[in-house]
């Protein structure tokens, strides 16, 4: 249960602005979450910066692998 409601306050923090967030994290005191919402912003950097590499990939010609 607890669970669950940890997850419905992510999803409450991803509807919010940029202040809001700023505001949310400097009043969170409880490590768990904090960790939590680190490791869901890094997998999805981690995400955008593939997606990126991928995209300014250029293909050397004679070389289709």
């Amino acid at each position: 249960m607890v669970v669950v409601k940890e997850k419905i306050n992510l999803i409450k923090y991803f509807l919010m602005t940029s202040k809001e967030f700023v505001q949310t994290i400097e009043d969170e005191f409880d490590i768990e979450t904090l960790e939590l919402m680190k490791e869901l912003i890094d997998k999805k950097l981690l995400l955008l910066k593939t997606m990126q590499d991928t995209a300014k990939r250029t293909q050397v010609k004679g070389f289709n692998i």
